[in-house]
């Protein structure tokens, strides 16, 4: 089945961000034609497939599916278990445990209800970090629940006071995330990809972490992890390591173009150029850095130096929900507490949840815009309910007045989910 999105107001997010009018046109799993409404050459509407599907978006948003970059579907069982907390009692009195506690099928079905949320929200790609044991649950959850995914097991070798069964030996907790890679990466048509996922320093050793670096570069997969998002953390990294956390995590070889770094709240103006020496990509999540008291990222800084950025609602367990839109909506309202109204604008923050998403996981050739050629990772969306009318720009119209249950079509890979 083919499928023509009609006279929809196409949110492209090209290099040029350009936004008109017009149809776009999937055959498969990619996007085969973009066509201007007000295109003067009839053939460009021509249609001569057998079998096609003609959806009227008159009055709605086309635009290419949401990508967090930071989330951990496994605790979603886990959502509003664990309010009022900073980050370390939190992750050791409730987030922990509760990982710890899962099953094959409890993984299973803990994924597949984040999966309904996150593409009834209009997320089509997450990178994720899952828990040590039962990865492949969360894998298979994924392929059942279409969306497309870079996943990886979390890496927990030093005892930092979690449960035995999330401390493992280095080498076995090596060799099962070589495994993963080995058996699902690349899986479901694609879909599927797998990453090495050290949780953070205070949970690895030294030979773990060098461990990650060498497979990664190896392999040419990502690295995602935690750094500096918590003062407590901060002071427990310098006892263990004796240096500051992102310079410890460059000598041992895990600061580079295919790093995905999650939070970055506590940087120091080193650290912010290191990240863009090394062509690291930080995971910014406001919601969980709010609700654990750990800060406000230096979203601004960050930017301006041209480090990458991308959004993620990080677990339900912190958030409490999977909402793009939400994040998106906060980012530039918290900069503008920061450091000033207008420095980290709506439309910023729109490149973080799709093209900016896509830099990160290293899928910017396939998905993150709207672009012939590209895959149909594609959502609609209807801006016409009470809570969004009024104002004629529709990125602020999406940003700060559209919620999740505003998308009203899903498409990933060319097969519509919603």
């Amino acid at each position: 089945m083919a499928t023509i999105l009609r006279n929809g107001t196409i949110l492209t997010q090209n290099q040029h961000r350009e936004i008109f009018i017009g149809d776009v046109w999937i055959e498969g799993n990619r996007i085969t034609k973009i066509v201007r409404s007000d295109d003067a050459n009839p053939a460009a509407n021509a249609v001569d497939w057998e079998d096609v599907s003609n959806v009227d978006c008159t009055g709605k948003y086309i635009l290419p599916g949401f990508i967090q970059s930071h989330v951990h579907l496994c605790q979603t069982n886990l959502r509003n278990c664990g309010d009022d907390r900073e980050l370390l009692p939190w992750l050791r009195e409730i987030v922990w445990p509760g990982e710890a506690a899962h099953t094959y099928d409890s993984l299973y079905q803990t994924a597949r209800l984040a999966i309904e949320e996150l593409y009834r929200g209009g997320t089509t790609t997450v990178l994720t970090m899952e828990t040590v044991q039962h990865t492949d649950a969360a894998i298979e959850a994924v392929i059942d629940g279409g969306i497309r995914a870079i996943l990886g097991k979390a890496l927990m070798d030093r005892d930092a006071g979690q449960p035995a069964a999330l401390r493992e030996d280095t080498a076995l907790a090596l060799s099962d995330a070589d495994r993963l890679f080995t058996q699902w990466h690349g899986a479901a048509n694609g879909r599927i990809g797998v990453c090495y996922a050290p949780r953070f320093v205070p949970t690895c050793s030294e030979a773990l972490l060098r461990g990650v670096a060498a497979r990664a570069n190896e392999r040419n997969a990502l690295v995602h992890t935690h750094a500096s998002e918590n003062r407590g953390e901060l002071e427990l990294v310098k006892q263990l390591t004796g240096m500051e956390n992102l310079p410890y995590l460059d000598s041992v070889g895990l600061l580079h173009e295919h790093s995905c770094i999650a939070h970055c709240i506590h940087l120091s103006t080193d650290d912010i150029a290191l990240l863009k020496n090394r062509g690291s990509h930080v995971l910014h999540c406001p919601s969980a850095n709010l609700k654990l008291a750990s800060g406000l990222a230096p979203i601004h800084e960050l930017l301006t130096a041209g480090v990458n950025v991308g959004l993620g609602a990080d677990g339900a367990a912190c958030n409490n929900n999977l909402d793009g839109l939400h994040e998106a909506r906060l980012m530039p309202l918290l900069q503008n507490i920061r450091v000033g109204a207008g420095k980290v604008t709506a439309q910023v923050a729109l490149d973080s949840l799709t093209i900016r998403g896509a830099r990160a996981l290293g899928l910017s050739e396939s998905i993150g815009s709207l672009e012939t050629g590209k895959l149909a990772d594609v959502i609609v969306v209807n801006p016409n309910r009470p809570h969004a009318q009024g104002g004629a720009d529709p990125i602020s119209r999406l940003i700060y007045s559209c919620r999740a249950d505003d998308v009203e079509m899903v498409w990933v890979n060319g097969v519509q989910l919603l």
